[in-house]
């Protein structure tokens, strides 16, 4: 197709900031402690929150993309990252924070069934290893430049303005993608309808729980080195935590 590259660098940027988006708020953990006078363990539980709903909605997310297409489904992806980050933004309390996680879950989840969904569909085959390649790459960028990017301003400004301006770049984000909205468009899946007994079946087979698992297991582990890395380095060794934000970003690609 003639407009695989435009299609291959909408979904990699629109996948690099989900990961952005799911590392911004951690790194700035010590500010917010300080500021709020909550202790780590109710701002881990911010990161619990935003993974649980990620990962359980997930499915559910795949379900809507096959049946009522992806674009749709991205742009709300998206614009719920937005809003999570506003929410975050202009937060005073913890209770607010964690609507403001919840809000980043939701919309976390839809990011892989729609960018999949969008690249089989509207990259040609020769070029689909490469795109997915290019989706993944583009991700661990996001990882690495959230916690340099948070940390920086937030040092200078504020933990406030760093999600604000996070939210920003969302908003930037969402424009892009309207404006392109042509090249994301692909046909819903018009298939009958399966019982949610067939549905749950898929879901359940042993391969896929099994999957499952080790994907949790890497992905706590990871998420908890990520989330935990800055603060860490911070209350245990007094890394400054522009210094140590660097550290996180060095680390963000878990691949040997």
């Amino acid at each position: 197709m003639k407009n695989d590259a435009t299609v291959i660098g909408l979904i990699s940027f629109a996948h690099g900031m989900s990961h952005f988006y799911q590392l911004l708020l951690a790194p700035l953990f010590p500010f917010i402690k300080d500021e709020l006078g909550v202790s780590y363990a109710a701002l881990g539980f911010l990161v619990a929150l935003f993974y649980t709903l990620s990962g359980l909605l997930q499915p559910l997310a795949g379900f809507v993309v096959d049946r009522y297409g992806a674009r749709s489904v991205l742009l709300a992806g998206v614009s719920f990252f937005v809003v999570s980050t506003l929410v975050m933004g202009f937060s005073t309390n913890y209770a607010t924070l964690a609507l403001g996680a919840a809000l980043g879950g939701i919309g976390n989840s839809v990011f892989h069934p729609a960018d999949f969904a969008i690249l089989n569909a509207r990259v040609s085959s020769a070029r689909l290893g490469y795109a997915f390649s290019v989706h993944g790459m583009v991700g661990y960028v996001g990882y690495a430049v959230a916690p340099m990017f948070g940390v920086a301003i937030g040092a200078a400004f504020g933990w406030q303005a760093a999600l604000l301006t996070g939210a920003a770049l969302g908003v930037a984000l969402l424009t892009l993608l309207l404006f392109n909205s042509k090249h994301l468009e692909i046909e819903a899946q018009r298939k009958k309808k399966a019982s949610i007994k067939t549905e749950a079946s898929v879901l359940f087979a042993a391969p896929v729980v099994l999957c499952f698992v080790y994907f949790t297991v890497f992905a706590a582990g990871l998420a908890g080195l990520q989330s935990f890395g800055v603060s860490a380095m911070v209350e245990q060794y007094r890394v400054a935590a522009t210094a140590a934000s660097s550290g996180a970003t060095s680390g963000s690609d878990p691949s040997p």
